[in-house]
């Protein structure tokens, strides 16, 4: 019994403890409870600035939302569930024109606590708040907590104090070095360290408590550096992805916007604002009101474009036409996605638009250049054909010509068809030169003579109520020009303007000579420089041009004439021509008063000879001796040129193909072989190779109704000695003759 009760009061330390320091842990906590209290007051006052801080801080972070989107359901309910505070006296909110929004409670009498802070949406002020505390109630609650704390601190000091003393004088000291060994030894990772001496088991316990803490401590360590880490990577992700987006948005070409299916625009990006004429997004969102109304040019498209999104859900390649802010028409192709809502129904529209306009305008060209091609192709052919009639008249009327007296009604009829049929010869080359078979001749030319030519029988084909007025200069320079293109300019222009006056009017034409000195440019264009120059007006009294049209005319395809009226070629060749001869050309024009045209040619050497568009008289036809064979598949051009030879005093072996013009050659040799070029069969290019291979030293002209000077030149480098354009008169078929022959 003795023993253990000797072993029960050694072992109770709170007994012992207790009776040698009560006086000294009272002591020591009295004294420094008034410091204790004006610190804990002082970091109360702190304290309390914070929370009302943090109070008004979550408060406007709770408002940005609503006050941004305007939502006042929202606003009351955050504004109530900060009022049932009871720290919280007041709350006052204001938007960011300074307009109070919301006021909850009232402010008492005495010392008060304000906060006010401005709300902040993408670091633009949106509006601010004002929290009022009631400082007492708290004031009052953490006195409480303060005189709690104190009694607590004096409770728990006395305890540590009296178990301290015996466990530090008996039992603690040694066993605490111990542990403090151990627990340095767990900070050093050493998980399964165990104390040399023995130690109370309750200092065991407490070592393993913190080894297996320090344990979960380092696992949890590792979970979270792994979630940080993955964490990390999902946010440098996401702004990636963000960032890509928002540049694939605002750099796009095309054109990327998302509405709803009522027809309001909700975003758009840069490239249709700009594709509608607007500076930004956000202008293009205020105009739009209504996308069916405002940008369709059909409205019924919008229509179909929403039936095809119920339907199937996307819209590829859509066609339709809108209207961009000045009213100009675009061709659009929409491409779009329909998100539905829970309902099924359609909630947004996100799609892309492609601007198409110029593509539309640029196949619209091609197809019409296609059949300004086809045009030409045909008539390239018909002025062949033709080419090969008109030869037949022209060689049999200077064959008729050539038989009877040069005076008299029929000599002067058969010199009309003559005429004529050279009058169809330059018709033909004009043909040619459209068809692009035959480039530009220049020669001296006197414009005054082509004007009066070309205006003998436009006259006949304008409307009577149009009237031609010519003022030619008497001493006009001439030019160097192709006199079949410069008919084609006068034609375009007279053509231009007989449209201009449909009602009639004056179609005026005038020469002068424009030299172009240092001092006195007389209204010729600057970038001709100086030199002698010869300008041909052309004015009409007709509807004028628009001002804005004025500075296009001249582009291919540019018409202002409806749609079938015109190709917009007309203009443009003027000026292509006019260019091609080293000249210029200039319009003025007053809507309602007329149209003038100004072309300025460079003047030809003033030794230079003028030739005229037409023949002056009949050439004595030279005369000669010798074999020709003339191969031609058209009997007539065959006939008549084997008579003109034969008149001259030639022998003539005729062959309608070239199988039959080599046999004949083969059979009796000619002096000369007359080739037509285009002929079935064999062909004249071929029937030339076959014939030169086989006699190298044969003499052959190649005769041709539409080839121009790049094929004469192939045709010379192949073996043909010349080359005679059809239709050719008489004295030019003998003269040619004559001059190879005598070679």
């Amino acid at each position: 019994m003795g023993k253990g009760a000797s072993a029960s009061g050694r072992g109770s330390l709170a007994t012992a403890v207790a009776a040698q320091l009560v006086f000294l842990v009272l002591l020591s906590c009295l004294v420094p409870i008034p410091a204790v209290y004006l610190a804990a007051r002082t970091e109360w006052e702190r304290e309390l600035h914070n929370q009302a801080d943090a109070l008004v801080a979550y408060l406007a972070r709770s408002l940005e939302v609503p006050l941004w989107e305007i939502d006042e359901e929202g606003r009351r309910t955050v504004v109530d569930a900060y009022v049932s505070n009871q720290a919280v006296e007041r709350i006052r909110v204001w938007d960011a024109d300074g307009t109070l929004l919301e006021e909850r409670g009232a402010a008492g009498e005495g010392e008060r606590l304000i906060r006010r802070m401005p709300v902040i949406h993408d670091g633009v002020p949106i509006g601010a708040v004002e929290v009022t505390l009631d400082t007492r109630f708290t004031e009052a609650a953490a006195r409480r907590i303060l005189w709690s704390n104190v009694l607590v601190t004096l409770v728990v000091a006395l305890s540590i104090a009296w178990g301290g003393f015996i466990l530090v004088s008996r039992h603690v000291r040694r066993p605490l070095e111990e542990l403090g060994r151990a627990l340095d030894r767990l900070a050093e990772g050493d998980y399964e360290y165990t104390p040399g001496a023995p130690v109370p088991r309750e200092f065991t316990g407490v070592l393993d408590r913190f080894r297996r803490m320090a344990c979960r401590v380092q696992e949890r360590e590792r979970a979270l550096e792994a979630m940080n880490r993955q964490l990390e990577l999902e946010v440098e992700e996401r702004v990636r992805a963000e960032e890509r987006y928002r540049a694939l948005f605002e750099n796009a070409v095309e054109g990327i916007f998302v509405s709803t299916p009522e027809g309001r625009l909700v975003t758009a990006n840069p490239a249709l604002a700009r594709m509608f004429g607007f500076d930004s997004p956000r202008d293009l969102l205020d105009f739009v009101d209504d996308i069916r109304t405002r940008l369709y040019v059909h409205p019924e498209q919008r229509d179909e474009f929403l039936r095809i999104l119920e339907g199937q859900g996307l819209v590829h390649h859509f066609e339709m036409q809108a209207r961009t802010r000045t009213g100009k028409t675009l061709d659009l192709l929409v491409s779009a996605r329909a998100f539905k809502g829970p309902d099924g129904s359609i909630d947004r529209i996100q799609g892309f638009v492609l601007d198409v306009t110029q593509q539309k305008a640029m196949e619209a060209r091609v197809r019409q250049a296609q059949k300004m091609e086809a045009v030409g192709t045909l008539a390239g052919g018909v002025a062949h054909d033709f080419n090969n009639l008109l030869q037949a008249i022209l060689g049999y009327a200077e064959l008729l010509l050539e038989a009877l007296p040069k005076e008299g009604p029929v000599a002067k009829s058969l010199q009309g068809i003559r005429n004529a049929a050279l009058r169809g010869k330059s018709l033909t080359e004009q043909l040619l030169a459209f068809s692009r078979q035959t480039p530009a001749r220049k020669r001296p030319l006197d414009l005054n003579a082509e004007i009066r030519s070309v205006f003998q029988w436009l006259r006949r084909t304008l409307p009577r109520m149009i009237r031609v007025e010519l003022d030619l200069a008497e001493d006009l320079w001439p030019v160097r020009a192709d006199p079949s293109q410069i008919g084609q300019v006068l034609m375009n222009l007279a053509v231009n303007a007989r449209d201009a006056m449909p009602e009639g009017g004056v179609l005026a034409v005038r020469t002068r000579n424009a030299p172009v000195e240092e001092q006195d440019p007389r209204g010729v264009p600057p970038e001709l420089g100086l030199g002698r120059f010869v300008e041909v007006s052309v004015s009409d009294t007709g509807q004028g041009i628009p001002p804005d049209a004025l500075e296009h005319i001249f582009e291919p395809f540019f018409t202002t004439k409806g749609v079938g009226e015109g190709t917009g070629l007309g203009l443009a060749t003027v000026y292509g021509i006019v260019q091609e001869h080293g000249g210029a050309v200039t319009c003025e024009s007053t809507p309602g008063r007329g149209t003038t045209f100004r072309i300025f040619f460079p003047a030809a050497s003033e030794n230079a000879r003028e030739v005229s568009a037409e023949p002056d008289g009949d050439p004595e036809p030279p005369g000669g001796t010798g074999t020709v064979l003339v191969v031609d598949d058209e009997d007539m051009v065959r006939e008549v040129c084997a008579e003109i030879l034969d008149t001259a005093g030639y022998r003539v072996l005729t062959a309608d193909s070239g199988e039959r013009a080599l046999e004949i050659y083969e059979a009796e040799t000619a002096d000369l072989v007359l080739l037509d070029l285009s002929m079935p069969g064999m062909g004249g290019r071929r029937c030339l190779k076959e014939l030169l291979a086989r006699h190298p030293d044969a003499r052959v002209v190649v005769a041709t109704g539409y080839l121009g000077e790049n094929h004469t030149a192939d045709l010379l480098d192949e073996g043909a000695l010349r080359v005679i354009h059809k239709p050719y008169r008489a004295a030019e078929l003998l003269r040619l003759v004559g001059e190879v022959l005598g070679a």
